[in-house]
């Protein structure tokens, strides 16, 4: 999904994505990308993040994302990102 006119998405619909591993499995494995394509930086802490538009199919992969890291069994290598 491109977005071209971001204007209209409201902060709620949105999904900051601190963890460079759960960005890596979205991205590279699911293949849903963030909205910026370089990292944003949160101005009360300093850290870098992405943000994701939530949608039906984000959520099952952030569903799929938290039940391996429940279970321990991650889909890719979390060194390499693949």
């Amino acid at each position: 999904m491109n977005i071209i006119n971001n204007d209209n998405i409201e902060k709620s619909d949105l999904f900051p994505c601190y963890s460079l591993n759960l960005y890596k499995f979205l991205k590279d494995i699911k293949l849903i990308f963030p909205l910026n394509s370089k990292p944003l930086i949160n101005i009360k802490n300093g850290k870098k993040y992405y943000e994701f538009v939530k949608c039906k199919r984000f959520q099952i992969a952030l569903d799929e994302w938290r039940n391996n890291k429940i279970e321990n069994t991650f889909v890719f290598d979390k060194k390499r990102g693949k």
